[in-house]
């Protein structure tokens, strides 16, 4: 693969243009999705300033699960749009952001979490999540880790989704790249 040369502002190694009608500060996820989301709206002087390097921020110490499993409705509707454009979002920058399904589990200790947890996977499932509320023994049975430990009343467990944020962070600067001059 043939990599486009970054701008070398962006980079650290050169100098930052003077003038420009947007600059945006970080070169995290956040600062690159917004920069892509500018230039496909046409918008072409941008300068994105970063003292470090790219994704050397908050972006670089997190980890990239977007869990769909959440306890309210509206959480759960902003947790499933970011899965749908994870899943996405390869094919559209023409680079593997390492996007890919796994399970996720909320281990239950008391009954009275089991109780709370039984109108959220109710919810859940009104509008799509398939999370399942599994009994003790189910739960032992599909998550034999917690065995021989503190007993357990229960857990939810989802299919849900991770994103290698160094892969998105190069997704975006590739694509960036290779929206040409002026872009940032």
């Amino acid at each position: 693969m043939t990599r486009t040369p970054l701008p070398a502002f962006l980079a650290g190694r050169g100098r930052v243009p003077p003038t420009a009608e947007i600059v945006i500060v970080g070169a995290g996820i956040g600062g690159l999705a917004l920069a892509r989301e500018l230039v496909a709206l046409g918008r072409r002087d941008i300068v994105i300033v970063e003292r470090g390097y790219p994704g050397s921020g908050a972006t670089g110490r997190n980890v990239a699960r977007i869990r769909a499993m959440q306890l309210t409705e509206d959480l759960t509707h902003v947790a499933l749009a970011c899965q749908a454009k994870y899943d996405r979002m390869g094919e559209e920058l023409g680079f593997n952001v390492l996007f890919y399904r796994l399970g996720y589990a909320w281990v239950l200790y008391e009954a009275a979490e089991l109780e709370r947890m039984r109108p959220i996977v109710d919810m859940h499932h009104r509008i799509g999540v398939r999370s399942q509320l599994l009994s003790p023994d189910d739960t032992l049975r599909r998550l034999p880790v917690f065995r021989g430990g503190e007993p357990v009343a229960g857990s939810v467990l989802h299919e849900d989704a991770i994103v290698h944020h160094d892969a998105v962070v190069w997704a975006h600067l590739e694509h960036l790249a290779a929206a040409g001059p002026g872009a940032v």
